[in-house]
């Protein structure tokens, strides 16, 4: 049985990333982090190889560091923040009845609307060629 040590590593760190989940409430593991920032970076892409941006961008995002990477690569794409929005990472649910602790849910902590502009970002107009 040469295979046993490993699935009893296997195991040990299942079972210790599950009990982190059960155990601490404000700890959260987002297994999907990765996978949203591979395919905006994949849309970011596209943009960039086909010359076509939309002109609006909604985003969601659940940890400062998915906001702060997808911020700078949609500046350098020519995009700006139009809208801001900051949450607390917990939500109490309005129909809750005070017995006990009250159940508290995941949610975005930025929702972010990005608009294109066709000067590269700049506001100011500093940059353009003007004549």
């Amino acid at each position: 049985m040469s295979g046993s040590p490993q699935v009893v590593t296997i195991l040990v760190v299942v079972f210790a990333l599950i009990a982190v989940m059960f155990l601490t409430r404000e700890a959260s593991i987002d297994f999907a982090s990765p996978l949203r920032n591979w395919l905006w970076a994949r849309d970011a892409r596209r943009y960039a190889a086909h010359s076509e941006y939309p002109a609006t961008l909604r985003r969601a995002y659940w940890h400062e560091r998915e906001y702060q990477s997808d911020r700078h690569r949609l500046e350098a794409l020519g995009y700006v923040i139009f809208s801001e929005e900051i949450n607390d990472p917990y939500a109490t649910p309005v129909s809750w009845v005070p017995r006990g602790q009250p159940p508290r849910r995941r949610v975005p902590v930025y929702f972010v609307i990005y608009e294109h502009r066709a000067d590269g970002g700049r506001r100011d107009g500093a940059g353009s060629t003007g004549s």
